[in-house]
């Protein structure tokens, strides 16, 4: 919500700058990058930062009169992380002399984008509403390729762990979990938590980078040796997590887990795991109570020494854990 209030504020200084103050530097430090976008009205017409400034500095020749703005209504759309629609809907008041004014409705929409807490206008598309065309004409927005692009790239990136480029937890979660609320029964499906053995030692001793790098590339080696729908995710900061489903068997599952050690050891200098893993063949399963189960075989693996993978047998979750 104060995400929205946020854009909304922004939004509202600008149009409050076009309208009423009309000054080209003032309103080209609103804008980002021009990319456009199409609308679906009638009498429409799209305009970005070049646009606008030579907009206002015709006007100021040929149209010196002063305007003023109400605004009616403003909608407020998330396009994704970055990314938000709006379309305001307005009286753009133009004052003669004498008193005398006019009232031009008018409807102007912008995708904005949002980047460490600032605001920017990547397009505004101004449209003067037809007597006969209701709001709802106005959605949905045809988007350029361009938009469309960064929408989709943006959208997938915040599913993404930014370091390792695989699924982070809170997007790992939701999707293990809509596949066990609509999974069959008997239906077998594996959870693995993978920790790296002594990670702090390989941070202390190689430092941070190299510790970044070998999180990097532990991840491609996961992704390579498994299914494309697999889902594999970074939930901690040396701790991954692969989610089979349709596993097969509980043999194919250990073979699994137990290549897993392999390819560790055969392709880290020195360096090893521990895997726990629960496995679900229910239809009342869910995500956090498998999550819970593959954490205690994985504390069961640790303290066996490490370098192994465990089965979920059944017992108590460590308190302490």
């Amino acid at each position: 919500m104060q995400d929205y209030i946020n854009v909304k504020a922004f939004f509202d200084k600008y149009i409050k700058e076009y309208a009423e103050n009309r000054d080209p530097d003032s309103i080209n430090q609103y804008y980002s990058d021009d990319i456009f976008f199409n609308g679906t009205g009638a009498n429409e017409r799209t305009i970005g930062r070049e646009d606008t400034i030579a907009l206002i500095r015709k006007e100021s020749i040929v149209d010196p009169y002063h305007y003023s703005v109400e605004q009616h209504n403003i909608d407020i759309k998330q396009l994704c992380g970055q990314l938000y629609y709006l379309v305001g809907y307005y009286d753009i008041i133009r004052f003669f002399q004498e008193d005398i004014e006019v009232r031009m409705p008018t409807v102007i929409s912008a995708v904005i984008r949002e980047a460490e807490g600032e605001f920017s206008i990547i397009a505004i598309h101004s449209q003067i509403p037809a007597t006969n065309q209701d709001s709802e004409e106005f959605y949905p927005v045809r988007f350029s390729e361009e938009i469309s692009k960064e929408q989709a790239m943006l959208r997938e990136s915040i599913r993404k762990d930014p370091m390792t480029g695989v699924y982070n937890k809170v997007t790992a979660e939701a999707l293990i979990q809509q596949i066990l609320e609509n999974q069959h029964s008997n239906t077998l499906h594996a959870l693995m938590i993978i920790d790296i053995d002594n990670f702090k030692k390989v941070n202390d001793e190689r430092g941070h980078l190299i510790g970044d790098q070998m999180l990097i590339k532990i991840a491609e080696i996961i992704e390579r040796n498994f299914r494309k729908q697999d889902i594999v995710a970074r939930v901690g900061g040396d701790e991954f997590i692969i989610f089979m489903q349709s596993a097969g068997s509980i043999d194919m599952i250990a073979q699994k887990a137990e290549s897993v050690c392999d390819i560790f050891r055969d392709n880290l200098d020195r360096v090893t795991c521990s895997v726990g893993i629960a496995v679900t063949d229910t239809d009342d399963s869910n995500y956090r109570k498998i999550f819970k189960e593959a954490d205690a075989a994985l504390y069961d693996a640790k303290s066996r020494g490490r370098n192994m993978h465990v089965f979920y047998s059944g017992q108590v979750f460590p308190a302490d854990k």
